[in-house]
């Protein structure tokens, strides 16, 4: 039993099914590629902009946490909608916000936290 077809026509309708099938798959890969690109920079720019609105809300308390404060002299904790934690480069728990329904672990902290990343706050002269 032979599976190669005789005639040319079944040939060249095979071929050009195969070929069509071939350009699809490629044409769905790079579609998925930029897609991925184009979702993973919106991430990083929305993150990014949720830090800078954040960092310039954090003051520095005396006991060594910090404590989100409006611009408006007087006004309550600002409420941003999004959940955030701030996190010393020791790995310990500064601040976080209102909106946190994540279980505490031992010592107050969240379970899990050796695995969160870090990024260190700078002081910036003012």
């Amino acid at each position: 039993m032979r599976l190669r077809p005789r005639n040319v026509r079944s040939r060249l309708t095979l071929w050009y099914v195969l070929v069509l099938a071939s350009l699809l798959a490629l044409y769905a890969g790079v579609a998925s590629f930029f897609l991925f690109l184009s979702l993973r920079e919106d991430f990083d720019q929305n993150l990014l902009q949720d830090v800078e609105t954040v960092e310039g809300m954090l003051t520095k308390e005396p006991n060594g946490g910090v404590s989100l404060h409006s611009s408006h002299p007087g006004a309550a904790e600002p409420r941003i909608g999004r959940f955030i934690e701030v996190w010393s480069p020791q790995g310990s728990l500064l601040y976080r916000s209102a909106e946190s329904d994540t279980p505490r672990g031992a010592g107050g902290l969240v379970s899990g936290a050796a695995s969160k990343a870090v990024v260190p706050l700078v002081e910036a002269s003012r």
